[in-house]
Parts: C-alpha cells; sequence; structure tokens
C-alpha cells in the first residue's frame, strides 16, 4: 500500500484532514523521505519522524515523545492524545500553526 492508497481508504472528513497535514509536512520539510513504514504513512528527516495513523475512532499525528506535542495539548487541553500522538476525532478542528509547531519539534529538533 502506498501513502496515497492509505488516505483514499480514510473516510472522507479524515482523509481530507490528513491530506492537510501531509501537505503541511510536504510544504515545511520537502526533503522528507516518505514511506509506509509502520504501515502507515511515515516521514522522515535526519532528525526525526513522524506519522498519520487511521483509527477506529480517530486518526492520528504520532511523534512518540510527549515533548514534541506540548505545545499542542498546551493550548487545546480537550484534545485527546497519547503519550507522543494527537488523536483528532470529527469534532476536532485543525489549528495549523500549532500543528506546525508539533511537525518541527518532531522533523527538525534532535531531543
Amino acid at each position: 500500500m502506498t501513502p496515497e492508497e492509505y488516505y483514499k481508504s480514510m473516510s472522507e472528513k479524515r482523509a481530507v484532514d490528513a491530506l492537510i497535514i501531509h501537505q503541511l509536512i510536504l510544504k515545511l520539510f520537502p526533503t522528507c523521505t516518505v514511506s509506509m513504514l509502520y504501515k502507515m504513512p511515515t516521514y522522515q528527516t535526519e532528525l526525526g519522524f513522524v506519522a498519520i495513523g487511521n483509527k477506529k475512532h480517530h486518526w492520528a499525528l504520532y511523534t512518540c515523545s510527549a515533548e514534541k506535542i506540548k505545545p499542542y495539548i498546551e493550548k487545546h487541553p480537550d484534545i485527546k492524545h497519547g503519550v507522543g500522538c494527537l488523536n483528532f476525532r470529527a469534532k476536532d478542528i485543525l489549528d495549523i500553526d500549532t500543528i506546525a509547531i508539533v511537525l518541527n519539534n518532531a522533523l527538525n529538533i534532535s531531543k
């Protein structure tokens, strides 16, 4: 499966939101490697990675670090999240500016 096929397999609302993040990642990190490393679209630089996953009740942005997603959680304390991932449900509105900070933390800052 390719990342494009993965996004096409998502429900329309999820696919639209996830593709917004996909495009943002490619805009901010045009030289990142895009693969299906974790059986989901995975974006890697020399300093880190993020992945976008489709789950039963949400889609998620994985960074595997609580510190990297902290700016989003501080600004949006009601967002469902795990230790290093943000979980977006249908009712959630994407804060692109803060997601860009999370992406920079995950892909551009070695921690």
